[in-house]
């Protein structure tokens, strides 16, 4: 005569009951949250490889500039120039007096001997400079000079270290 096995509907609990799901067993659920979390890290290191970094060491900054920036380029220009590499900078700054040559400090810079006179509005940016070895903390601050009406007379590129 033919033997009957009796089946037992099989549930999750029933399964989890008996130790038959491997799956979730306390390796098993560790193994699921690697598969899980592991594409994620994939993802998160693609997207910090792709996003624009700001440049980092002065000659970045200086080859970007003379790449990028073209003599009497307008201040939109250099605006546009800074968020797409992200720099921080600040916003158009109109010097409050009339001749600012005779009073700012940057403007009796060498390099601008002779076009300080021409120049009326500014933007500051800075950027992090990131230095191997260095136990000093630094930035790169960049001064974008500009004319009456607005067009790019020149520009300074500084070091300015600070503590750890």
């Amino acid at each position: 005569m033919g033997h009957y096995v009796t089946a037992k509907k099989m549930t999750s609990q029933n399964i989890t009951q008996r130790g038959d799901n491997k799956y979730m067993s306390s390796n098993g659920k560790y193994i699921a949250l690697g598969i899980g979390v592991f594409p994620l890290i994939i993802l998160l290191g693609i997207w910090l490889q792709k996003r624009p970094m700001p440049p980092q060491t002065i000659e970045q900054v200086e080859e970007l500039i003379k790449s990028e920036i073209p003599n009497g380029a307008s201040k939109s220009q250099v605006e546009a120039f800074l968020d797409a590499h992200v720099i921080t900078h600040s916003e158009y700054v109109k010097y409050k007096v009339a001749n600012p040559a005779e009073t700012e400090t940057d403007l009796q810079d060498k390099k601008l001997k002779g076009k300080a006179h021409r120049i009326k509005n500014y933007i500051f940016a800075n950027t992090p400079n990131r230095k191997r070895w260095s136990i000093l903390k630094s930035d790169i601050q960049i001064m974008f000079y500009f004319d009456r009406a607005d067009n790019l007379v020149d520009y300074l590129i500084k070091e300015v270290e600070d503590g750890p």
